[in-house]
């Protein structure tokens, strides 16, 4: 799977099929992101920064493709439609071709989600 970064605010990944899925980037999932990378690394990032981090991550991601128990749960949340990309620190939840929120998925501090 190949994702990159498409411009300011977008960022893209290939599905199953070669096709190119760009990601559009709500503004909550921006200030989240931001919140969380905070909370995480104890530094505040502009905006520049913001989408520069965000591609960083998003693009060393990989699709979470056998579900536990808790992801299962939440797919009842958010539909079925979606789709959990993680790296050692974030999880993008990936809602039809929109980043909707950013959680942090590093074990020793997901507590601050």
């Amino acid at each position: 799977m190949t994702i990159t970064f498409k411009g300011f605010g977008m960022l893209a990944y290939e599905n199953k099929k070669g096709k190119k899925v760009f990601v559009k980037i709500t503004k909550h999932a921006e200030n989240k992101f931001v919140e969380r990378y905070n909370k995480v690394n104890g530094h505040i990032i502009d905006l520049k920064e913001t989408y520069d981090l965000m591609q960083s991550f998003f693009s060393n991601s990989n699709k979470v493709k056998n579900l536990n128990r808790f992801e299962k749960k939440r797919l009842l949340k958010y539909g079925k439609d979606t789709q959990f990309f993680r790296t050692n620190f974030f999880t993008f939840i990936i809602k039809n071709a929109t980043l909707i929120t950013v959680e942090i998925s590093d074990k020793g501090k997901r507590y601050l989600n």
